[in-house]
């Protein structure tokens, strides 16, 4: 395992976000079918054979989110996969909720809060049930409306990995300005604030890493399976320059999905990322630093450094 130090400062900072995701897209999560027996054990079998490789080459710096989007309520709970989710807590990851909903059909139906609060609460004491402790949350297609902020303070889950620069991908998204570009603590009022005055939430928001390279100069993001090695390494080499010469750290995410885990090369490809952004001077910490190196944007209670 590559030594790794958390406390240089004007670095950029990765957290590898893994997603587990049986399918690849979920426009329409409650009428997905939930996956078989059989196809939850190769996942998991394929999971834990990603951990255990990601563990030789960054310990347990890394997040794992379980996927309970409503076609997966039950078998994200199965046995193979209860698991698969403690073998990662073992290896030292980072526990967070993952949940893909069925967002227009809740919107439509002012029922945001109320639902937000059933599926997190649910969640929580499905994980504290085999001795789990989430502590970071990301939704999916970016979504993170204000009212969700209060749940997820109540729930513990200080770390939101939901923030893309300029992703406005569908009806309902906070719409993520382009300088959402690191860390930051989420407004309390509205999460895709860069500079406001407003109250500061509780909850350090860390975006995907994204930046406009190739042709067309259009916005690319650190997905394992949306780019290929050469793309990832020159959003990455993008990010690193644009972070030389500012005060402080800053901080991504990478995205890392488990349906791409059947797909040959992809794993070799998210490792490969990983030791370039050591290799070029970046630093993966661990997640339950983060607050720590970001103690002036948030609030009081994280503002005095572990001794």
């Amino acid at each position: 395992m590559r030594s790794n130090p958390t406390d240089r400062q004007g670095t950029l900072h990765l957290i590898p976000f893994f997603e587990g995701d049986w399918v690849k897209h979920i426009p329409r999560p409650q009428r997905t079918a939930p996956p078989t027996p059989g196809e939850c054990a190769v996942f998991a079998r394929r999971c834990q054979a990603a951990f255990r490789r990601t563990v030789e080459l960054i310990g347990g710096r890394f997040v794992v989110g379980v996927h309970t989007s409503p076609a997966f309520r039950a078998t994200a709970w199965t046995p193979v996969l209860r698991d698969t989710w403690l073998a990662a807590a073992e290896a030292g990851a980072t526990i967070a909720l993952h949940p893909h909903e069925e967002y227009l059909w809740v919107e439509r139906r002012g029922q945001v809060a109320a639902h937000w609060r059933r599926v997190i609460s649910e969640a929580i004491d499905r994980l504290k049930a085999i001795g789990l402790r989430p502590t970071a949350f990301r939704s999916g297609y970016g979504l993170l409306s204000p009212s969700m902020l209060p749940i997820l303070e109540t729930a513990g889950l200080t770390l939101d990995f939901s923030p893309a620069p300029g992703w406005r991908r569908l009806a309902g998204a906070p719409g993520w300005p382009g300088g959402w570009t690191s860390a930051r603590w989420l407004c309390s009022r509205n999460p895709a604030h860069l500079r406001c005055g407003h109250r500061r939430s509780k909850i350090l928001g860390i975006p995907i890493g994204a930046a406009r390279v190739g042709s067309g100069k259009r916005w690319r993001y650190l997905v394992n399976e949306h780019c290929d090695l050469p793309t990832l390494q020159r959003i990455w080499d993008r990010l690193c320059e644009d972070a030389e010469g500012l005060p402080g750290p800053r901080c991504v995410n990478f995205i890392w999905c488990g349906y791409g885990l059947d797909r040959p090369g992809l794993v070799d490809q998210a490792l490969s990322f990983l030791e370039y952004v050591l290799e070029t001077g970046g630093i993966i910490p661990k997640p339950a630093d983060l607050p720590y190196l970001f103690p002036e944007r948030g609030p009081r209670e994280w503002r005095t450094r572990r001794g």
